[in-house]
Formats: C-alpha cells, sequence, structure tokens
C-alpha cells in the first residue's frame, strides 16, 4: 500500500471513529432529555394528585362545616333553649336563687353554641371579612376578663373563600386560646397584611423552650389546618418571651 492509500485509510478511519463518538454523544443528550423530561412528568403527576387530594380535602371540610353548623343551629340550640325554658318555668312563684348560676352558664352556653353556629355558616363569610369575626372575637376576650387583645388592619381587608375565612378563624381561636390558656397573656395583638395574605399573633405569655417542649395537638392542627387551606403556620418562641404565630399565604 503507498503513502496515498495509507493516508486514505487513515483519513476515512478517523472519520468513522469521530462519528461513532458523535452518534454515542447524540444518543446520550437523547437519554438525558427523555430521562428529564420523565421525570418533569412524575414530579407534574404528583404535584396534580397534591393538588387533586388538597381539593377533595377542602371540599370535605367545606361539607363537614355546612353540617355541623346545621346541627349546632337547628338542633343543639334550641335543644338548649328548651332545658333554658325549664329551669325557669315556674320561677315566678317561687324563685330559687341556687338555679341562677346554672341559668347564667346555660345562656352563656346558648349563645356560645350560636356564635359558633353562625361561623360555620358559609354564607356568613360572604358578607363578613375575617377582620370582622376577629374583632368581635377579639372583643368578647376582652370584656371577659383582664386581657387586652388588639386587632391591627391592613388598608385592604383580606378577600378569602368562605371555607378559608372558616378554618383561618378556628386558628385565630385556637392560637388566643393558648395564648390566655397556657401563656398567661395579658396582651395579644393580631395583625393582618395582605402581601402575603395573611395574619400574624404575638402576645406576651410565658412562652415555651421549642427544643424542649414537644409540640402537641393544638399546635400540629394548627400547622394542618393552614397547610389544608394552602397557608403556611410558623410559630417563633422562647421561655418567657412570648409566642409569635406566622400565618401566611403559599405563593400559587
Amino acid at each position: 500500500m503507498n503513502d496515498q492509500g495509507f493516508i486514505f485509510v487513515v483519513v476515512v478511519g478517523t472519520v468513522f471513529i469521530l462519528g461513532l463518538i458523535g452518534l454515542v454523544g447524540v444518543l446520550m443528550a437523547v437519554n438525558t432529555s427523555r430521562r428529564h423530561r420523565h421525570r418533569a412528568e412524575l414530579a407534574e403527576m404528583h404535584l396534580k394528585h397534591a393538588h387533586e387530594k388538597m381539593a377533595a380535602e377542602r371540599e370535605a371540610v367545606q361539607q363537614t362545616l355546612r353540617e355541623v353548623g346545621s346541627e349546632l343551629h337547628d338542633n343543639v340550640s334550641q335543644l338548649l333553649m328548651v332545658i333554658h325554658i325549664g329551669l325557669n318555668w315556674g320561677q315566678d312563684i317561687a324563685p330559687d336563687p341556687r338555679l341562677n348560676p346554672a341559668r347564667e352558664a346555660l345562656a352563656e352556653c346558648i349563645n356560645e353554641v350560636r356564635n359558633l353556629g353562625h361561623t360555620l355558616n358559609m354564607d356568613m363569610w360572604k358578607a363578613n371579612t375575617l377582620q370582622e369575626a376577629v374583632i368581635r372575637l377579639a372583643d368578647r376576650l376582652s370584656r371577659a376578663g383582664n386581657l387586652k387583645v388588639n386587632v391591627v388592619q391592613d388598608e385592604f381587608p383580606l378577600q378569602l373563600p368562605g371555607d378559608v375565612g372558616t378554618v383561618l378563624y378556628r386558628v385565630c381561636q385556637e392560637v388566643l386560646t393558648n395564648a390566655i390558656k397556657h401563656g398567661s397573656a395579658s396582651t395579644i395583638t393580631v395583625r393582618f397584611h395582605n402581601n402575603p395574605a395573611g395574619f400574624t399573633i404575638t402576645d406576651n405569655g410565658k412562652g415555651f423552650d421549642p427544643t424542649t417542649v414537644v409540640a402537641h395537638a393544638g399546635l400540629r392542627s394548627i400547622e394542618r389546618r393552614c397547610n389544608l387551606m394552602g397557608f403556611d403556620a410558623t410559630c417563633t418562641t422562647a421561655l418567657d418571651q412570648g409566642c409569635s404565630w406566622q400565618v401566611r399565604q403559599r405563593p400559587a
């Protein structure tokens, strides 16, 4: 074989090898692209499934709230009213002062049941905002004892669907109850904001050490309820420094 033939063989072999390397590179790139696309499709499927599951759970919550609210308003409240009438029957003749505490407690119970039934009513949240409901709650708590509950509103009130307003109202109730019952707070501030949508609740109570206190069912319930409605709930606290709850809507 002469020199030209040898050079031709070398050139052809080199081109063939380079072609094989290029083909392998193309195949690897196609395979990598397919893997990425498959992972993206799986992630999208998981996200869609999570959204469908959350939507189903929210629908179940809405139905449960409607049924419980209806039962409280139509049945429990009326049964308590019958008991109240029975306690007062004939008292014009011979009033028994020993029954006065029972009457007062029953009257308060009837009022609370009616309030609970109203807040669980989805139609109520079409005409009222979460801020208005919390202001009424703060007023009741402030009048009940040595407690000051301040509500600070943003320029524009939060516009929330009925089920979201109901659940977040329950969250506010739970946080305020914990601040009073466990934290022995004397001052609580509820601050609403729109960007992002949500609120912050701070108190001057005892607080707790989060490294030594295991979160009980109430704290987990707050986080779970908020998560169901598309909100994140975070508690910041330290011993003797009160508690601060931040509830913020997650980005869409």
